[in-house]
């Protein structure tokens, strides 16, 4: 698929999606918040990571005794496809570790995955195997992580930059623990930056497009039960930018963001599971999707910062 297929078949995907706005409650803030339904959902039998490690369906791992800081085994022995989410936070082994990039596995398979270290301090197993935090990074990891993965090509990004990323975060929070781990440090923070302290009750959708400050926020996974797995930890990673930037004006989200995709530079990347990653950098924004077979699977988005 080459680029000018890749952003026009992405540009109509979107513009064919319906955004509604969504009712929020009195906020000091401004916060727009709007519902995305796909047009058609993905068409394969998936299970989502979290609730999988939850059941016990799924098995996560270091690689081998050793470990590679960088690098996750995920065992997925069900007859379905395994989604794995950008930006899931992972507690356990041998460090925490959050997932570089939006991932389906085949069924019965095993795969090596791309992830990064949220804690520094330690590299000792503290459990055999990993289980879902509740949390999703909140947008200033995820969109470091992104302009890394379309810097340079490649999914394992930069880790230095994500703990430098980290010990930012703690300074600015004046919240710290002896192994700078960084879900740690998001749950004990102050969390009067958190845009939905009680949560957000959303109708069924497939995808939630959130902004305030001027910063951006759009989550899309083609599958309505799958994100509604993902919608809590997505919302308990949301929090008020640190900077503020000029409100966005837009009248039509759908086509303003398909602009955005026409308009961006792209790289494709064979993903570690299966499909096509696809990355997408404007002055203003990063975006990734993953396709299968010519089908949506998921869609993200964030205003770039650093």
């Amino acid at each position: 698929m080459n680029t000018l297929d890749v952003k026009s078949q992405l540009a109509d995907y979107i513009s064919s999606c319906a955004f509604a706005p969504l009712a929020l409650p009195p906020m000091p803030t401004p916060v727009r918040a709007y519902t995305i339904r796909v047009p058609q959902p993905f068409s394969k039998p998936v299970l989502e990571l979290s609730q999988a490690l939850l059941e016990g369906n799924v098995l996560v791992t270091e690689v081998d005794q050793g470990g590679s800081v960088q690098e996750l085994l995920v065992d997925n022995p069900t007859l379905s496809y395994l989604l794995i989410y950008e930006g899931s936070l992972l507690k356990g082994a041998k460090q925490n570790r959050v997932v570089n990039a939006t991932l389906l596995l085949p069924p019965q398979s095993k795969k090596i995955i791309p992830a990064s270290c949220v804690e520094q301090g330690r590299w000792r197993h503290s459990s055999p195997s990993f289980s879902s935090s509740a949390y999703s990074s909140p947008q200033f990891l995820r969109k470091s992580i992104r302009n890394q993965i379309h810097s340079k090509s490649n999914f394992l990004g930069c880790q230095s930059r994500v703990w430098e990323d980290i010990h930012a975060y703690a300074e600015r929070k004046q919240t710290f623990n002896s192994s700078s781990d960084f879900e740690d440090i998001y749950h004990r923070s102050n969390k009067t930056e958190q845009l939905f302290p009680n949560g957000l009750s959303v109708p069924p959708t497939e995808g939630i497009l959130v902004e305030t400050k001027g910063e951006c926020s759009l989550d899309l996974v083609a599958n309505q039960e799958l994100f509604a797995h993902l919608l809590p930890q997505l919302v308990a990673g949301y929090e008020f930018p640190y900077q503020e930037s000029p409100p966005l004006q837009w009248e039509e989200p759908a086509k303003e963001v398909a602009r955005w995709i026409t308009g961006g530079e792209v790289v494709t990347l064979p993903s570690p599971g299966v499909g096509i990653d696809i990355r997408f950098k404007t002055d203003q924004y990063l975006m990734s999707a993953l396709m299968v077979e010519d089908e949506v699977v998921a869609f993200g988005l964030t205003l770039r910062g650093t």
